[in-house]
Formats: structure tokens, sequence, C-alpha cells
């Protein structure tokens, strides 16, 4: 397997990526296929789901082997969140290994000269992960937000507590933390929000954890917008799609939304919400 990536934008969202991994996990498994790689894993208290899909177009180049390379391969995130903050936004990344081996290759390229000046060979493990199904259904509620708002807003509601209350009806978006030295509220038009959606006179409250939604706003630089879908007694998403940033129009929307999602390059948080005892 072999991948390279070449273009500064997404060697530095593809370092992003990796680098915040190891607030979350401790482990990954990454799963490579001649149609691009995946990655899924869950927090050692189970209630935070990741997932990172990139598919083999996304990079400069691509091949993989089939029934020849290993299709997964397993790493310390720690070590890999080392290697990884050693890049520069102006190198290439190339990635390999071949058949079964016990070793990860990654070279770091200044292109200016063409030569890879950074290697490194980590040490693969192996771990027991069950690949989880997870349902592509409906949310009741639908947001679109500008992602340094939404990630500022949350990082001062973090001050009074660790679990956020959120309240949408389809008048507004209120949020609310309150700890035991005081709360913050704060409540956000929907003039303010890039895309909302909920049904005519529906409100839903629902808890989360500050602490996981502040972890996930930590992958900021992957895109200008994050995604959420919120549903009642359901785990949230948030959905930083890894395509470029770009401003579309109504009728640009419909013909994305028509796409299949199967074939989107994404990094998606699935979080339970708190449940009252």
């Amino acid at each position: 397997m072999k991948l390279t990536l070449k273009d500064s934008c997404k060697v530095t969202k593809f370092s992003a990526i990796f680098q915040h991994l190891k607030q979350l996990v401790d482990c990954i498994a990454i799963y490579f296929s001649e149609d691009g790689m995946y990655i899924q894993g869950m927090d050692n208290t189970q209630i935070c789901l990741f997932e990172c899909k990139i598919l083999n177009t996304w990079f400069d180049e691509y091949e993989f082997a089939n029934n020849v390379d290993d299709p997964r391969v397993c790493m310390n995130t720690a070590i890999l969140h080392k290697v990884i903050s050693a890049v520069d936004e102006k190198h290439a990344i190339q990635i390999s290994y071949s058949g079964s081996t016990d070793i990860l290759n990654i070279k770091f390229a200044d292109p200016s000269d063409n030569m890879y000046n950074k290697c490194f060979e980590i040490s693969l493990m192996d771990f027991d992960s069950d690949l989880m199904n997870i349902p592509r259904e409906e949310s009741h509620v639908d947001l679109t937000i500008d992602t340094s708002k939404f990630s500022k807003l949350v990082s001062q509601l973090l001050i009074f507590s660790n679990v956020l209350t959120l309240t949408f009806s389809d008048q507004d978006i209120k949020f609310r933390a309150e700890g035991s030295e005081g709360a913050m509220s704060s409540k956000i038009d929907l003039d303010d929000v890039n895309e909302y959606a909920i049904g005519e006179d529906s409100v839903l409250t629902q808890s989360y954890s500050l602490t996981y939604i502040n972890l996930m706003c930590n992958f900021c630089k992957l895109n200008k917008s994050i995604v959420m879908g919120f549903s009642d007694n359901m785990p949230m998403s948030l959905t930083y799609d890894l395509d470029e940033d770009k401003e579309t129009t109504d009728d640009e929307m419909d013909e994305v939304d028509k796409v299949d999602k199967e074939k989107k390059c994404f990094v998606g948080f699935y979080l339970a919400p708190k449940i009252d005892e």
C-alpha cells in the first residue's frame, strides 16, 4: 500500500486528523482497500464513536494490492501524533507498507527538491476491534454552523459545566451549561446559522458531554463549517466534510444531496446523549 499527498491544504487536514485522535482513542485500526481508507474507533468510556473515510481519489497517488497488502493496520495514536507533528504544510506526505508487515513507513518531502528529508518507521500492533454498523437515518434536527463560532461558544460554555443542554425550536437554538459556580446561556437566531431544519412546531431538548464536543472542535481545520444532526434519545452526529471549502448555491446543494454519501470523504463523530437518572 502506498498513498501520497502533495496539496498543502490536504496535507494540513490529513495531519490534523491524526494529531487530535490521541485525545479520543489510544489505538486505531485503519482499513485499506482499493477504494481508499477507513478508520473507526470508540473512546474508552464507550459514549463517543469516531469514523473517517477518505476515498482513493482524494490522494495524489494511491496504491493497494488486493489479496497482497494487509487490509488492516493498527497503531498507537500517541506515537502517530508525534510523527505527524513533524510535518510542515509545505511537505508532501507518503505513507506505505508492503504485504503483511509490522512496520508502517511515513515520509515527509520538500517538493522544491523532491527529496524525502524526514523518514519514520512506526511499529504496528494488533488488538481486537470490530467494525460497528452505523445507521444512516434522518435526524429530527439538522444544523450547519460556522466552525470557528461554534468552537468559541463551546469553549466558553465549558467554563461552567461539562454538560451542554441544547433546545431546538423553529424560532431559535438555545445553549446552556450550568454548574456549581454559575451558568451560561446563549441563544442563536436562525439567521446566524448556515442551514437549519426542524419539524414545524417541534421542540427538541437534549444534553451532551461538553468535554467530548470540545474534543470534536479541535478538528476545526478540516472545514469552515460543521454539519450536525440531533434526534430524541439518539446520539448526535457531528461531521466535517473533507472536500474543499466553497460557497454553494441552493441549486448546487440540491445536486450535492443527490450524491451518494458513500462517495464522500469525511470525518464524523457520534456522541451519546446524557440520560437523566
